[in-house]
């Protein structure tokens, strides 16, 4: 349904936003709904499922398709899934060497939906994702001490240049669960010479998962001092949770004196893309991708109902706060970003 309802919709963003960069949507919940097998791989590695089995690549190359045909100009290849926790469950022998094929395919794959809309300003961005769980700190406190620091730079300098080397333009940090794990991937790409969005998890969980939006002005202070040292940090974003805690992420940047100024100064933007679903039990008792169903996901209907309205009512908040990348996660699909 989705998939079918892309007309625009009659609300707008607020006058004089021009330069708002409209991000894609959600990659792996599009791919269930348009035949991903949702089997016990996919229970392993998410959406990274479509990139093992090449019968699947033209899933992946008509879902960006999609979202270029929705109106957006920024994409985030398909490797979300991509990371070493989910690898080693799925892959124990060959878990390395097939991580970095599918960082790179995706990103061939992003990059030839690219070509063949014909719509070259679109930019794609290679994703670095969290490489134990989403929305767990405490998952990435323990694996970071089990396999130091040193693995998790290497980790994420690897797939970096697997995405780029599959034709990804600059690279997204996205849904980063610690300022811990932003920082080893900043290190890991800081001499790749593209441009970089870091995107932390947008309710900036503390190690028993307690939303903490409240700390947004401390991270962009960290991101400052990160682009001053001489890390091309295009954007700071807040992603994958629900949008009332990035708009609080954004409030909270907006009521520091001098912060938004001094984001602006560093020539730091704002991102917000957040989750359409309704997750906050999930995410409170622990998010795990091993038993998370995805067709007992349900969609906010005071986001998606008519016409995406709600949503596209709360991007307009995230640009009245400063944010000038929005775009859709989980639960957003090509209809949502149109209607955005």
């Amino acid at each position: 349904l989705f998939r079918l309802q892309t007309r625009r919709s009659s609300s707008t963003m607020a006058p004089g936003d021009d330069n708002v960069v409209i991000m894609d949507g959600s990659m792996g919940r599009q791919l269930c709904l348009d035949g991903m097998p949702q089997d016990e791989l996919f229970r392993q590695i998410w959406s990274a499922r479509a990139l093992v089995d090449s019968s699947l690549h033209q899933l992946v190359v008509d879902a960006h398709k999609s979202y270029i045909e929705a109106g957006a100009t920024l994409l985030i290849t398909n490797a979300y899934g991509v990371q070493p926790t989910f690898y080693r469950r799925a892959f124990p022998q060959e878990w390395e060497a097939n991580m970095l094929r599918d960082a790179e395919v995706a990103a061939r794959l992003a990059v030839q939906a690219k070509a063949e809309c014909g719509v070259p300003s679109v930019r794609v961005f290679g994703c670095l994702p969290p490489l134990s769980e989403s929305h767990r700190p405490d998952m990435f406190d323990a694996f970071l001490q089990q396999e130091g620091k040193e693995f998790v730079v290497k980790t994420y300098r690897n797939l970096a240049k697997a995405a780029l080397k599959g034709g990804s333009e600059a690279l997204i940090l996205e849904n980063m669960v610690s300022w811990q794990e932003a920082e080893l991937a900043l290190e890991a790409v800081r001499d790749m010479g593209v441009s970089l969005i870091l995107s932390m998890e947008g309710a900036l969980r503390d190690m028993e998962r307690n939303p903490q939006p409240q700390i947004a002005p401390d991270v962009a202070r960290l991101a400052i001092k990160a682009k001053q040292s001489g890390l091309p940090i295009e954007a700071l974003g807040f992603s994958c949770t629900e949008p009332e805690t990035i708009l609080a992420c954004l409030t909270a940047l907006e009521h520091k004196p001098g912060m938004l100024k001094a984001l602006q100064d560093a020539g730091i933007r704002l991102s917000a893309h957040a989750n359409l679903n309704d997750r906050r039990e999930a995410h409170k008792k622990g998010f795990d991708v091993r038993t998370d169903q995805s067709n007992e996901i349900k969609a906010r209907m005071d986001l998606v109902h008519d016409g995406f309205n709600g949503y596209v009512n709360l991007c307009q908040d995230f640009v009245k706060h400063g944010a000038t990348f929005v775009g859709g996660c989980c639960g957003c699909g090509p209809a949502g970003i149109a209607a955005v």
